[in-house]
């Protein structure tokens, strides 16, 4: 099970859409904002929580650390427009990054990767994939 959260429902519904077709991939809940995601995540217990941060970045970070504490087992597949958030997706200890504009083309590959153990980052149409056993995603140097 995956628990969508967006700020954006277009963007939720799109997400969905891409989802809904992956046979081993179930959309439990849609939310937009913290405390829909939270009740949620209560509720539903899911394998992987899809995280948008966007313009409410403060916010996205927030939650996510308050659901490691709370779940620390729970994968977080972060999506975003920006590739310079790969900066903050390192150190909010999500498990896997998807830019926006590849989500479409990479989001039920990097969920399924996280769900294995595995970190996952997609930010460009370029061959810089990274896949590495989860709790480290090596630093460039």
């Amino acid at each position: 099970d995956v628990v969508v959260v967006y700020d954006n429902p277009l963007a939720s519904q799109q997400s969905v859409r891409l989802l809904r077709p992956e046979p081993d991939i179930r959309v439990a809940a849609v939310c937009l904002n913290v405390g829909e995601t939270l009740h949620a995540v209560r509720q539903v217990l899911p394998a992987v929580l899809v995280l948008e941060l966007a313009s409410s970045y403060p916010t996205g970070s927030a939650l996510l650390r308050s659901i490691a504490l709370e779940y620390p087992e729970l994968c977080v597949v972060v999506v975003s427009s920006h590739a310079n958030e790969v900066d903050v997706f390192r150190w909010t200890g999500a498990a896997g990054f998807v830019v926006d504009d590849l989500a479409a083309r990479y989001l039920a590959t990097c969920i399924r990767n996280v769900q294995q153990g595995a970190s996952w980052i997609e930010y460009t149409t370029q061959q810089r994939r990274m896949s590495t056993p989860a709790g480290g995603i090596p630093t460039a140097r």
